[in-house]
Order: C-alpha cells, then structure tokens, then sequence
C-alpha cells in the first residue's frame, strides 16, 4: 500500500458493512484524506469521536509504518476515543485484534495500540493517547513522507488543548485532525475557524452543527 490511498470508505464497506457515515462525516473523512489540517466544530451527540475513531484506525491500517498522537482535556476523553476504536476493531468483519487473528494489541491501561509484525509489536507504528498536560511529549513521532503520510495528530475537546500542542505537533504530523465543542477559547482551535488576530489567515474550515 506504499504510496497509494486506500479509499476510506471502500475500506470501511469491506471491514464493516453495516456502518454508515452521513454527508458531514463523509466530508471529514475524505477532508484527512485530500488535506493536511482539518478543523471540525462539532455538536454534542454527533458522532465525532465515532467517525474519529474510524479515521484513526484507515489511516493506521493502511500504512506501514505508522504513528499516531490523539490528545484530549482528560482522561474520560480518551478513553471514549479507545472505546469507539476497539468496537471497531472487535466487531470487524475480518480479525483485526490479535486475540482473534489479526495483528492490533489494544493496551487500555496506557492509552496505546500496536501493530504485530512478524509476531513482535512494531516500535514504528502505534497509535498513542495523551492527557494534554506534558506538550513536551509530542515531540518525537517523525516519519518519512516521501511514500506518503505516516503520522497524525488528533485532538479531542480542542478548545482545551493548549496552543504548544498544535506548535509542536506541527513539525511532524501529516495529517491533523482537530475537534471539538465551540467553547470560549484561545488556540490554534478558534484561530483555524475564526482567523488568528496575529496573521493574516482568515480561517475557515468545516463547520459541523
């Protein structure tokens, strides 16, 4: 699968049949595919950490290697996030957990996900949870590009998460995808869809209520 795209939702209709995405998810998904950054402003009760979880584990799937950063304001958050993904993993159409003959080990003690390869976990692909409190963490995840992108960025309750996440997630991640509910904020989360007072990006992006 080096340096093809593997269509997200043929990918979701082969492993899950029965998921369906509507419009405003389809625009998310397709949006990480075609974009660097996507920004969502999203309502409660919309799905978002379903459709992230799904994004999360296409992108992870179809790469090799691969590494992805999800953070959130707290622990609960990510934890839903793990939650969405391993129902996802479990109720594949075809084994995707390890235990039932596919390849992914889910450590919920640590927030983490890993890839077997050749029945060892692979030091260069996992996805990785973090409470957005050590921005410092971040820092590490790089990869080659030249076949294409390996790393993401995701944040969760955005307007939370605080600016030096974004700022150093920016020197390695590939793709980000950034959501949340429209609170009060200062960050790289209201600037994306409002403009940053500081530059002369207008902002704008999708809009999702």
């Amino acid at each position: 699968m080096e340096g093809k795209v593997v269509d997200p939702l043929k990918f979701a209709a082969f492993n899950w049949p029965d998921v369906k995405f509507y419009s405003q998810q389809r625009d998310i998904i397709y949006s990480v595919v075609e974009n660097r950054e996507t920004v969502v402003v999203a309502a409660n009760k919309m799905g978002k950490d379903f459709v992230a979880a799904f994004i999360i584990l296409w992108f992870f799937l179809t790469r090799e290697p691969c590494r992805v950063v999800t953070t959130s304001v707290a622990e609960k958050h990510l934890n839903i996030l793990l939650d969405e993904m391993d129902e996802f993993i479990q109720s594949s159409r075809y084994p995707l957990s390890h235990k039932k003959g596919g390849n992914l080990i889910v450590n919920r003690r640590s927030f983490e996900i890993r890839r077997l390869i050749n029945g060892e976990a692979s030091s260069k692909s996992s996805i990785t949870g973090q409470v957005a409190s050590k921005g410092e963490k971040l820092q590490g995840a790089h990869l080659d590009q030249s076949n294409g992108p390996k790393t993401m960025f995701v944040s969760d309750e955005a307007s939370g998460v605080p600016q030096s996440y974004y700022t150093m997630a920016d020197t390695w991640a590939h793709r980000l995808l950034i959501f949340g509910n429209a609170w009060p904020c200062e960050n790289f989360f209201k600037y994306a869809v409002k403009g940053n007072p500081k530059t002369r990006d207008p902002g704008g992006d999708l809009e999702w209520a």
